[in-house]
Order: C-alpha cells, then structure tokens, then sequence
C-alpha cells in the first residue's frame, strides 16, 4: 500500500503514519474487552 501510494503522489504524513485504531485501545483495557470498556476509554482519552 505504502509503495502504491508513493507512486500516486500521496504525501508520505497520511500514508507513513502508524494505523488506527490497531491495539491501541484495547491495550490500556485491563482485563476482556467489552463494547462498555471501550467507551469508557474513548470518554477519558477524548477520543471521537
């Protein structure tokens, strides 16, 4: 995707940057991750 991109002229800040959401809302979940859990995270990370 990366090197197709780079072809097309997409600027390198929206195709080199890390993908979202990946782990990273479920990693500062302790325990199972619940539907509940993950608003609750999004509430205090401010996150829409």
């Amino acid at each position: 995707m990366r090197k197709i991109a780079k072809i097309l002229g997409v600027p390198e800040k929206l195709f080199m940057r890390h993908p979202f959401p990946g782990p990273g809302l479920a990693v500062r979940i302790i325990g199972e991750v619940t539907p509940k859990k993950l608003q609750i995270s999004k509430i205090a990370s401010k996150i829409d």
